[in-house]
């Protein structure tokens, strides 16, 4: 073994060789590598800067993109939302401690739909104070900028999805009257039946508070699910699956000993 003292400049060195990556949480299913790499270098690239914007991925829903130009990836780390293919995602500085950390949902954009909104109160200024009870407004859609529809205003307003989403806002009129909106979410990323955690399915939860699957066959032959406490996962799911075949074979034997029964009482 070879002792070494490195210099303090060189510990502190301010330019890193993955210094123009940048690291991208899909809320949801990612988009197919080929959508997500058309999509950044027709608004990430330029022929002006030379170089294409080089993705791979880290995880399912994690993406790493090499970004060289530094103007273009300070633009892209401040604005820090961005849709690929309508799926949110979340831009955040790579760094090797920072890659597989959580992405924040403190904040997160989404489009929802306002229904019931009295028609003196379709305005910019209305609609971006009714929409705040929701979240922080961000932006009208612009169909809604254009009165395409008159019974539904769509906006933009940053969520926090560690808290429970709004679905009515309720305001009394100038004349005294209760008035009722209905807010609707067109689209929410996938949110977990085993963790209640946003972002992914019960498929692909690694929460230690995972749980499996019991299962059961009820009488008119319907196979049902329902969550039991954490156990060991794969030889429990393999008893479980041996336990269905057994149920349904005996289904199948006591059907077919009915209808045979049948038969022979209506040949007598």
């Amino acid at each position: 073994m070879v002792e070494l003292t490195i210099p303090d400049e060189i510990l502190t060195d301010p330019n890193p060789l993955w210094r123009c990556y940048v690291v991208r949480y899909f809320i949801g299913d990612a988009p197919h590598v080929g959508s997500i790499h058309a999509t950044v270098n027709r608004l990430w690239s330029s022929p002006k800067m030379g170089s294409k914007i080089d993705v791979q991925f880290l995880e399912k829903n994690t993406v790493l993109f090499r970004i060289e130009n530094s103007q273009m990836r300070a633009r892209v780390i401040q604005r820090r939302y961005w849709h690929i293919s309508d799926i949110p995602l979340v831009v955040n500085e790579w760094s090797p401690e920072s890659a597989l950390q959580p992405p924040d949902l403190s904040a997160i954009p989404i489009w929802i739909d306002l229904k019931g909104v009295p028609s003196m109160l379709f305005s910019h200024k209305a609609l971006k104070c009714l929409s705040r009870a929701a979240g922080k407004f961000v932006k009208l859609h612009p169909s809604t900028e254009k009165c395409v529809r008159l019974d539904v205003a769509r906006v933009l307003v940053e969520i926090d999805l560690h808290k429970p989403l709004v679905e009515k806002i309720s305001f009394v009129d100038k004349d005294g009257v209760q008035v009722v909106i209905d807010v609707c979410y067109p689209w929410l990323p996938p949110r977990c039946n085993i963790c209640n955690a946003w972002g992914h399915k019960g498929e692909s939860c690694n929460s230690r508070k995972i749980k499996t699957l019991d299962v059961e066959i009820n009488g008119d032959g319907q196979v049902r699910y329902a969550i039991i406490p954490n156990r060991n996962v794969v030889s429990d799911l393999l008893h479980e699956l041996e336990l269905v075949w057994m149920r349904l074979k005996v289904c199948v034997t006591l059907s077919c000993g009915r209808a045979l029964l049948i038969r022979l009482i209506k040949l007598r």
